[in-house]
């Protein structure tokens, strides 16, 4: 695309395909990193960010990578280019800076990692391992990167949601043959944006691009995006770019024929009338020339003396000659031969034939112009109308979706209001009461568990159970029964209660959510 395209909408290169700047720090994902990137308050020293392919684990991991604490010492692994347990102790060892024979075995590796850690803590630093990709990685491989944990590192594991199931087994192995320290993890879960966060996004790409003042996109093209995208930043960005060619291409296409060049073209088409008009011979003139033709043929035509005089006076005007030259010669002198006056009369009938023809022609071609055009207007008006049912059908779609979201909202909510008899007797909220709570609050998450029981029994532990509310959600395959605790109408409000959780909630990493996502996540699935 042409730099003069991008000058036309005000940007300074595509937001979409030539970012600045990776990582958006709205959608709570700016608050989210400032919680991973100090290591002191993780509650446990295994932590997984887990979310669907295209929500952004990836952008996150790079912009943790380049911005951690000091006194943070970090490896980093990448699960596509590494998942063999020996390739990725050889990437830990790489990125620690450290070295090992060719050819050495994994137990070599391990103990040379494990001196490593050991060394940095002495120096009062921490060790941390970041894994993108995570679900790629081989169940040794986890095993390994478990078992380093134990040596002291902190493990960050960036991943889809099925990777939860290896690392469970790998702790759950170590938690068995290991009964002097259990090894705890937790679980972050990372959601696609919601409709106004795509906006917010949306905005924040073109502002980076130099973009001033409202985007371009209409509110319908952006929610049309949303539509299309779900949320998912990665499909924001080609969903968005696509929009922006179509925009563009369309300002090209409406500038292809020059405003000049179309003042031309009206002007000749105005001359051709002009000379169509002045060489259109009269009807009386045709008819007096026919009649000449079927009286008399050329070679017998006698015309009086002073038809032929006149004749012979106009053909030396036409040459420049002065006339009062020929009116004072004989009128014998100035009749003209038979011959003359026939090769006059069929220069006469040529010339208006190929006046006629002329004419006839720039008719037809004007025909055929209005014709073209005609056909082209039929043609912009079906695209028109093509175009407006397309936008009936899809706004007719997106209200179909809404309605069922809708429907499966109250399902859920009235789901919840049946099975709320059990938490009601433990004294905790149920997930009709978070579905009851004003938009754009927040709540604090506080754990995930596999089975009801174990949240019950946790539950069950805490003192004050009326801040405490439980519903479930599906992570991909697998349910998991999330604990919050607290409703709050503000962001900071949520902060400060966040930093002063009771004692009877554990070594937890609390996670301050939008009430908005909370509701999305009870939706997706009938609670219990």
């Amino acid at each position: 695309m042409s730099d003069t395209q991008w000058t036309y909408l005000g940007l300074s290169h595509n937001p979409f395909t030539e970012p600045r700047r990776e990582f958006f720090p709205g959608a709570d994902r700016d608050s989210l990193l400032n919680k991973i990137r100090h290591l002191n308050r993780w509650s446990r020293r295994i932590l997984a960010i887990t979310g669907p392919h295209g929500v952004g684990k990836t952008t996150m991991f790079r912009s943790l990578s380049g911005s951690l604490e000091n006194g943070v010492v970090a490896a980093r692994v990448n699960g596509t280019l590494v998942s063999r347990a020996g390739d990725v102790l050889n990437a830990v060892l790489q990125g620690f800076g450290l070295t090992a024979q060719s050819g050495a075995d994994n137990s070599v590796l391990m103990d040379l990692i494990i001196a490593h850690l050991h060394l940095q803590r002495s120096s009062r630093r921490t060790s941390l391992i970041l894994v993108d990709d995570a679900q790629l990685l081989g169940q040794r491989a986890v095993d390994d990167l478990v078992n380093l944990c134990v040596a002291g590192a902190h493990l960050l594991f960036f991943s889809e949601p099925q990777f939860i199931e290896a690392l469970d087994r790998s702790v759950a192995r170590h938690n068995g043959e290991e009964a002097n320290e259990e090894l705890l993890w937790a679980e972050m879960l990372l959601s696609p944006f919601a409709a106004e966060q795509t906006i917010e996004y949306l905005e924040w790409r073109f502002e980076e691009a130099g973009y001033s003042g409202r985007m371009p996109y209409t509110d319908e093209q952006a929610h049309e995006i949303h539509s299309v995208a779900q949320g998912y930043p990665g499909r924001i960005d080609h969903a968005a770019n696509e929009q922006l060619m179509l925009m563009t291409l369309g300002n090209r296409t409406s500038e292809v024929v020059p405003r000049r060049h179309m003042y031309l073209v009206a002007g000749l088409i105005a001359a051709l009338g002009l000379v169509v008009w002045l060489y259109s011979p009269d009807s009386d003139d045709a008819e007096s020339v026919a009649a000449q033709n079927t009286t008399a043929p050329l070679e017998s035509l006698e015309a009086p003396q002073d038809v032929r005089r006149g004749v012979v006076q106009q053909l030396p005007a036409a040459r420049g000659e002065p006339a009062e030259a020929l009116e004072e010669q004989p009128a014998e002198e100035q009749a003209p031969a038979p011959g003359g006056v026939r090769a006059i009369a069929e220069r006469a009938l040529e010339e208006a034939g190929e006046d006629r023809a002329a004419a006839q022609k720039a008719a037809a071609e004007q025909l055929a112009a209005r014709e073209r055009a005609a056909e082209e207007a039929a043609a912009r008006q079906r695209r028109e109308q093509e175009q407006a049912q397309q936008r009936e059908q899809a706004a007719a779609q997106r209200l179909a979706e809404q309605k069922a979201q809708a429907e499966r909202e109250r399902s859920a909510a009235a789901a919840a209001l049946g099975s709320s008899a059990e938490l009601n007797d433990i004294g905790a909220r149920s997930a009709s009461w978070l579905v009851a709570q004003p938009d754009g609050g927040y709540t604090i998450q506080l754990i995930g568990f596999a089975e009801r029981s174990a949240a019950l029994a946790y539950l069950r532990r805490q003192k004050d159970r009326g801040e405490f509310a439980l519903f479930k959600t599906l992570s991909r395959d697998r349910i998991v029964y999330v604990v919050t605790y607290g409703y709050y109408a503000q962001q900071s409000s949520a902060d400060v209660a966040a930093a002063e959780l009771p004692p009877e909630v554990g070594k937890i990493t609390p996670w301050v959510r939008p009430i908005g996502s909370v509701k999305n996540a009870i939706g997706s699935i009938a609670q219990d």
